[in-house]
């Protein structure tokens, strides 16, 4: 679901405002998933992904 919203915020930035302000956004939210994929790879190696 929020690559659905993404994209569509994405393309809707492009289309309203310029091509460059959507590939901008686009950079901007690739990043920020990238951060957050990060964040959980160090968390599931530091604490495994048995249940407690």
């Amino acid at each position: 679901m929020m690559f659905v919203v993404a994209g569509a915020l994405v393309v809707a930035v492009a289309v309203f405002v310029s091509g460059l302000a959507g590939a901008l956004v686009g950079l901007v939210l690739l990043a920020y998933g990238a951060w957050r994929a990060w964040g959980l790879l160090r968390t599931w190696r530091r604490e495994g992904s048995e249940p407690r």
